[in-house]
């Protein structure tokens, strides 16, 4: 299992969005390419976020999605 961040390119740290086996990453990151990410904060409007890249540690067993 890779622990899966999302982050916002202005962020220093990400979200974490939990643990998925290798298999899947591909696919979440073809979701967020394709949609896009949004996040709501109370009763706060809706952001937008657009995918910018992402990258695999393979020693942390860490995949981070960067988003703008």
């Amino acid at each position: 299992m890779i622990k899966v961040v999302i982050r916002h390119v202005a962020w220093e740290e990400g979200v974490e969005i939990g643990e998925f086996p290798p298999s899947e990453i591909k696919s979440l990151v073809k979701l967020v390419e394709e949609f896009g990410i949004f996040t709501e904060e109370g009763n706060e409007d809706l952001l937008d976020y657009s995918y910018e890249s992402s990258r695999l540690d393979i020693d942390q067993q860490f995949f981070e999605i960067a988003v703008s």
